[in-house]
């Protein structure tokens, strides 16, 4: 199997792939979050970016996540539409959430810049209130 697909694979036998097991801590973040929302979210500013690119098969998105862990701003995946082979793109919306200004602005600037290096297509969008619960995110992808 070429490496690009091995590298590309997210489950094997009904299982997460040991490149893909942080998907299970981001579920459970996610989850988290959405059991706090309402309380966490006061005073709190955010940004909404779409990423599209091979963001699996490169581990951008894993990269990206660093970026929000070492400023210290949560995230949440507001909607994902997946690559189904190798020539297709992910795309993810996802949101900045921090009560300071400062570390937020930086960490959207370092990952506009990192997808422009990474040839990662990241565009400004609309997403839903900091404080809204994700039920609807269809519509923003």
């Amino acid at each position: 199997m070429p490496l690009e697909v091995y590298n590309a694979v997210i489950t094997a036998n009904g299982a997460l792939t040991p490149s893909y097991q942080y998907i299970t801590e981001l579920r459970a973040i996610n989850e988290k979050l959405k059991d706090t929302e309402s309380e966490s979210s006061v005073g709190m500013q955010g940004f909404t970016l779409q990423l599209t690119g091979h963001l699996f098969d490169k581990q951008i998105f894993n990269r990206i996540l660093d970026m929000f862990e070492n400023r210290g701003v949560n995230f949440r995946v507001v909607s994902w539409q997946f690559g189904q082979d190798s020539s297709s793109k992910t795309s993810v919306v996802m949101q900045g959430l921090s009560l300071f200004d400062e570390e937020l602005d930086k960490v959207e600037q370092e990952i506009i810049e990192f997808a422009k290096n990474e040839d990662v297509q990241c565009l400004k969008v609309k997403g839903p209130a900091v404080d809204q619960p994700l039920s609807h995110a269809k519509e923003y992808l």
